[in-house]
């Protein structure tokens, strides 16, 4: 019997989250097909993760910093056996479908849904046969050297006709963190961000569909935290507010805490008013202290000005607050970097996390980095992910304002600072719950590793002498 065999390819320090996306995937197959044996799991490094046969199906997705290691996943499989169909999709190929390999038959361009099942369905009558794939929508694939692309599938107009996801084929650990998405796509274009040529406008599902799929969710694996992966959540404000007051309504807000994405213009005292008696967290793209950078960033739609009034509203309720911060846009200078940093400390948000400005697929950064020849479509895909020690050695770059030197000092200057405010401000629950770890997989995790240990030591010691030098400084 033919097994689906859903992979996320992934690197080895990545968060190894239940990858919600091949979820859905999965529960689409069950409730059009049923009695299908698939298995969700993820791989790193390339490893084939399971046994695979040759009546097996494989599919494979990837983040464009980890093209690499779906390319080398998709060979070994071929090497292992070369009959096995071996299928690409994800938020990479579906905007770079010149990208596949020759270890890979056939890609699934954007929601996948649909456009999977019904190349199941061809699979599962047989072999691949490349003159009947043209008949199915959403398609891209090769014919020797010619890339063919079938008609482009619409998106689906009523979400609730889609399953929530399978998450009994899910590695999700009870009582921990559980995610679940009520809307995909999003109405801003924000520079930096692919979504919008993922997604098309932005579509909810009903609010009785997320009460029904809460309240399951909830009896069946009691989580301590939701964390709603909607681009953002709080866009439709009366919607927001009716998913929170159901979910008080039945008396959640005592059991689990929730986080969710949202904008800083889109805050007012209403939504603060509808999450105030919650343990909860709010994520906010404040991107730079520069009012320069952040209006190019975010399309000239905002101001700091926006994000210190959403601060200071989130505080006045005791919200947490945990912010997003790029460097290294175009023309970004040393004085717009340290702003950033001066932003966030005279601020005293909760927490955040800074990167490195990438040219993403299907941004018009990527555009702009093809034109320069800073990119091409059979690049080392890995330079655009920042290792662990922050070296930005051979990475693709935008900036040509500031030193490579410069642009390392900043980002380590204010990785250090939000690591700090990361160990001052949440208890070892709080990090076990925000990284889906159960207490004895935290305890194998570190000890499994002398690196680990010294890497989380170091975390604590240095939030204690930050500590110290913020107490003086203050």
């Amino acid at each position: 019997m033919a097994r689906i065999v859903l992979i996320e390819a992934a690197h080895p320090l990545d968060e190894t989250a239940p990858p919600i996306s091949l979820g859905y995937l999965a529960s689409f197959l069950e409730k059009k097909y049923g009695g299908l044996d698939i298995i969700i799991t993820h791989s790193t490094k390339g490893q084939i993760p399971v046994d695979l046969s040759s009546e097996d199906i494989v599919g494979i997705t990837a983040f464009s910093q980890n093209y690499n290691f779906a390319l080398e996943l998709a060979k070994n499989i071929k090497e292992h056996n070369q009959s096995v169909p071996v299928i690409m999709g994800g938020p990479h190929i579906s905007p770079l479908p010149e990208t596949m390999s020759e270890h890979m038959d056939v890609s699934v361009l954007f929601e996948g849904e649909e456009t999977f099942s019904d190349l199941v369905e061809h699979l599962l009558n047989g072999f691949i046969d490349k003159s009947k794939l043209r008949d199915i929508p959403g398609l891209a694939f090769y014919e020797g050297d010619k890339l063919v692309r079938t008609e482009a599938r619409g998106f689906t107009k009523e979400l609730d006709t889609l399953p929530p996801p399978a998450r009994h084929l899910m590695d999700i650990v009870p009582g921990g963190r559980l995610d679940m998405i009520t809307s995909r796509g999003c109405p801003y274009k924000c520079i930096f961000c692919s979504s919008p040529a993922l997604w098309e406008g932005i579509r909810y599902h009903s609010l009785d569909y997320v009460a029904e799929e809460i309240d399951f969710v909830m009896e069946k694996y009691k989580p301590t935290r939701i964390g709603f992966l909607d681009d953002l959540f709080v866009i439709h404000k009366k919607r927001f507010k009716a998913i929170l007051a159901y979910m008080q309504k039945q008396g959640y807000h005592h059991d689990v805490s929730i986080s969710f994405l949202a904008r800083t213009d889109l805050l007012d005292e209403s939504v603060c008013q509808a999450i105030k008696d919650w343990d909860c967290e709010v994520g906010l793209g404040f991107e730079s202290g520069s009012d320069r950078v952040l209006s190019q960033l975010k399309g000239g739609k905002l101001s700091t000005s926006a994000s210190i009034n959403a601060i200071n509203l989130l505080q006045k309720y005791d919200i947490k607050q945990v912010g997003t911060f790029i460097l290294g846009f175009p023309g970004e200078t040393m004085e717009d970097m340290e702003a950033t940093y001066d932003f966030i400390f005279d601020n005293n948000i909760t927490t955040g996390a800074v990167s490195v400005c990438s040219p993403l697929p299907g941004t018009s950064l990527w555009d702009d980095a093809i034109e320069k020849g800073l990119v091409s479509l059979d690049m080392d895909w890995g330079k655009l992910r920042f290792n662990e020690k922050h070296s930005l050695e051979g990475k693709i770059l935008l900036n040509d304002s500031v030193s490579v030197k410069e642009l390392e000092f900043m980002f380590r200057k204010i990785n250090n600072y939000l690591q700090y405010l990361l160990v001052k401000n949440f208890s070892v629950k709080d990090l076990l719950v925000i990284t889906r770890m159960d207490i004895p997989y935290f305890l194998r995790t570190l000890f499994s590793n002398p690196r680990k240990i010294a890497r989380f030591a170091k975390h604590m010691i240095r939030a204690n002498v930050l500590d110290s030098i913020v107490s003086t400084k203050t």
